[in-house]
């Protein structure tokens, strides 16, 4: 039968739960109980304070690991390696002031040059990696003039980069 949770193990829990940065297996086994058993009682711990809610502390470390590798994996693998949640990564990048992508505003250099050279919008839009609709929202609010590619020009394209271009239809 189980043994029920002391006023005791409860304020080992969080303390360690608060104070600490290795993982909840350690607590279950000073505390002698199961890592399934341990979770469910440091989340019952967490809804039952009303006047705070339980958790680690970021590290700086943790915030490094962050900052390099944000860009890179998404959030999910990140909480994976820092043994946190995917919404506890994203609220601390949003925390942290980081952004995945820069702002059309940041870019307005390169699309105006690329718009003054005649690229069309949607090769600028491919090779900045923006939204196309974005993009020409973007190019029509601050007046900069722009070249839509014409419809022949994007068949011929299209064509050439489906895998059908093979079988040309004979009438």
């Amino acid at each position: 039968m189980a043994r029920r949770w002391t006023e005791d193990d409860d304020i080992y829990l969080e303390y360690f739960v608060y104070e600490s940065d290795t993982k909840l297996q350690e607590a279950a086994d000073f505390l002698n109980r199961s890592l399934n058993a341990t979770i469910i009682r440091a989340a019952i711990l967490r809804k039952k304070r009303k006047d705070y809610y339980i958790c680690r502390k970021w590290t700086s470390e943790e915030d490094e690991y962050i900052k390099t590798n944000y860009k890179l994996l998404n959030y999910k693998v990140i909480g994976m390696r820092l043994d946190r949640s995917c919404k506890a990564v994203s609220d601390r990048v949003r925390t942290l002031g980081l952004r995945k992508n820069l702002s059309l505003v940041e870019m307005d250099c390169e699309i105006r040059k690329m718009a003054d050279d005649g690229v069309y919008v949607i090769d600028i839009s491919r090779a900045l990696g923006i939204d196309y609709e974005t993009l020409r929202d973007y190019l029509r609010k601050h007046n900069i003039s722009y070249q839509v590619m014409p419809q022949e020009e994007s068949l011929k394209k299209a064509r050439a980069n489906s895998p059908w271009h093979i079988f040309k239809l004979r009438l």
